[in-house]
């Protein structure tokens, strides 16, 4: 995963997008991340297809919609988004937010990773105590999870950084400049 990606967060559908994501590429971007919630998902997979840059040279990550909790309907979540960003997976499927069913969602990312929809599989914006909920089901553990992170919230976050470090969690920071 590269160290640095755009994010679509904001971007609104359509031109904006397309172009700021192709153009991100095409200067040398090679992680774009968006999410069915950002709604601009089409124009993200468009922009990839247009960039020159060999898909297998991008890592894409997309996010669950928060209403789409649940093993069947994850499952169809996954594979409408991958028509959408006209791809047969993706680098990294989060879910968006913890939901009513952690675990039952959770199961169906990995049935999705098994199936080659998604290489790997993690959470955002999820807190020790959903974390915990995996473990205590004898969940694999999340490859990422996506956090707001920056030094006005780093105090508040230290015990999630920790639970993560000490449970091999990769914690991957993302912020907004209009947060």
């Amino acid at each position: 995963m590269p160290m640095l990606g755009l994010g679509t967060y904001l971007m609104d559908p359509g031109r904006q997008t397309y172009k700021s994501v192709k153009a991100a590429l095409q200067k040398g971007y090679r992680m774009v991340d968006t999410a069915a919630l950002y709604e601009n998902e089409l124009d993200v997979g468009k922009a990839i297809q247009d960039s020159g840059v060999p898909r297998q040279d991008i890592f894409l990550a997309t996010k669950l919609h928060p209403d789409k909790e649940g093993y069947d309907s994850t499952l169809r979540a996954v594979r409408s988004q991958l028509k959408l960003l006209h791809t047969d997976y993706v680098d990294l499927y989060l879910i968006h937010a913890p939901n009513n069913k952690i675990v039952e969602t959770w199961d169906a990312l990995l049935a999705a990773q098994r199936a080659g929809l998604a290489r790997s599989v993690g959470v955002s914006n999820f807190g020790v105590k959903h974390l915990e909920a995996l473990k205590k089901h004898r969940r694999p553990m999340p490859a990422v999870n996506q956090v707001e992170m920056h030094p006005l919230v780093y105090k508040s976050r230290a015990k999630l950084v920790q639970f993560c470090k000490d449970n091999g969690v990769l914690v991957q920071a993302y912020g907004c400049e209009k947060a």
